[in-house]
């Protein structure tokens, strides 16, 4: 095996081996780049600008730990596979059935990518024009942003952890340094202050409910996507541990300081609230780390997934190309969807997740990498019971200001999960009862 074989070596078609695993706080780091991005700051600022503090922080609470309960699953599900998302797809819904899924999961991936890049590149043109008065075009910034990002991401998991546990802890301290000099220059009352703001208290539109479905939404993808990173998870419970930490902890607190820096800037741009207390160099790093890192990891995880479906092409190659048609989206234009885009991830995406969780529930015995070559063709039922959940989740979607056909939980992406988690364990008991009548007869 050559160096640069060696180097890309990422497991993506058979499982992590035992000397491969990483820990807790090293899954973390991964995991915590693949969420703190521009576009959830932006999500953060949104509702800080858009709801009562205690309502957003209730909201991004509540929808913080719904993350987990799907992710806790997911990780569990790919610590004991070690396996990524798109080849336990195989195990769910058949070897030709699971190359629907992966390449519904590795489209929305490129939309991820090409969002994240297209902001990276028209914050960095503002930033840089009112910093240091240079004026690069967008496309070039588009381009740049889109090489970069795709660079570690052909290198796969290595990368994509060296990358979070030095870019992590710095993007942290990056986003607190603009909070803390708010609080001192202004004082903690400023805070409540702020939020008694006419012009703020009028664009006070979100409820609860739709705070919660954002914050779910929003990352119901990352959940779904667990297995990609929790493969190489020790054992279920460091899996669950991680999940736990990053979607009931880390994910909202971070929502919570965009937030509040909203709130006490009265400004939604986080780039120009670091402009206006003068901290341009802070604010570029943080729009190039926040971005490098979420869409390495949008581009890692589109290429497992594509590597489900092209088996015989070479995982780098794939990550190459998912890179150039991210950054080709992006040019086009995809962050004139950006909420639109929310909610159909959230929509589509969500079922899959509750396929795979209640057949899990159901058949957990089975769901294991040596099970893999004797897996059905297609799992029609499933893709029955995953189609029944998307419908399920757009019935229960409003439009226009009117209210869905139905509602379960309010929160259209997880009426979806659970529509499709019921009917496939449904689907499962009805075939459990007639293997008994058959073998008793």
């Amino acid at each position: 095996m050559t160096d640069f074989q060696s180097l890309t070596k990422d497991y993506a078609r058979e499982s992590v081996p035992d000397g491969q695993t990483r820990s807790v706080i090293k899954l973390l780091a991964v995991f915590v780049g693949f969420t703190v991005n521009i576009a959830a700051l932006i999500l953060g600022a949104q509702i800080g600008s858009g709801a009562p503090f205690l309502t957003g922080l209730l909201g991004c609470i509540i929808g913080g730990f719904l993350l987990f309960v799907i992710g806790g699953i997911t990780a569990m599900i790919g610590a004991q596979t070690r396996l990524s998302t798109g080849m336990i797809c195989k195990l769910s819904f058949g070897h030709k059935g699971a190359n629907v899924i992966a390449f519904i999961l590795a489209l929305s991936l490129f939309g991820w990518f090409g969002i994240q890049t297209e902001i990276f590149a028209a914050s960095l043109h503002e930033l840089l024009n009112a910093a240091f008065n240079i004026n690069i075009p967008r496309i070039a910034l588009v381009l740049f942003g889109g090489m970069l990002m795709s660079s570690t991401a052909i290198i796969g998991f290595k990368a994509l952890e060296k990358l979070s546990l030095v870019s992590v802890p710095l993007l942290f301290l990056l986003l607190l340094w603009p909070l803390v000099t708010l609080l001192v220059t202004d004082g903690a009352s400023n805070f409540f202050a702020a939020q008694n703001d006419p012009a703020l208290l009028a664009t006070q539109t979100l409820s609860l409910q739709m705070i919660i479905s954002l914050v779910a939404g929003s990352s119901m993808v990352v959940a779904v996507l667990m297995p990609d990173i929790m493969r190489y998870a020790r054992t279920r419970r460091d899996g669950v541990l991680t999940a736990y930490f990053g979607f009931a902890v880390i994910y909202p607190v971070m929502l919570v300081l965009s937030m509040i820096l909203t709130i006490l800037a009265r400004q939604i741009d986080i780039a120009a609230i670091m402009m206006q207390l003068g901290l341009g160099i802070p604010a570029l790093l943080i729009i190039i780390l926040a971005t490098w890192t979420t869409n390495d990891s949008n581009l890692y995880s589109s290429s497992l997934n594509l590597s489900a479906i092209f088996t015989h092409v070479r995982k780098w190659k794939l990550a190459a190309a998912t890179g150039v048609i991210g950054t080709v989206l992006a040019a086009w234009g995809i962050l004139g969807h950006f909420i639109g885009w929310l909610t159909l991830l959230g929509l589509v995406i969500a079922p899959v997740g509750g396929v795979i969780i209640a057949d899990y529930m159901m058949n957990a015995k089975t769901y294991h990498s040596d099970r893999l070559d004797s897996a059905p063709s297609v799992h029609w039922s499933h893709l029955g019971t995953l189609l029944i959940g998307i419908i399920g989740g757009f019935c229960s979607t409003g439009t226009a200001g009117q209210a869905g056909l139905f509602t379960l939980t309010t929160i259209p992406p997880l009426d979806g999960l659970l529509i499709a988690a019921a009917a496939t364990a449904l689907c499962s008991y009805i075939a459990r009862r007639r293997a008994a009548s058959k073998s008793s007869a």
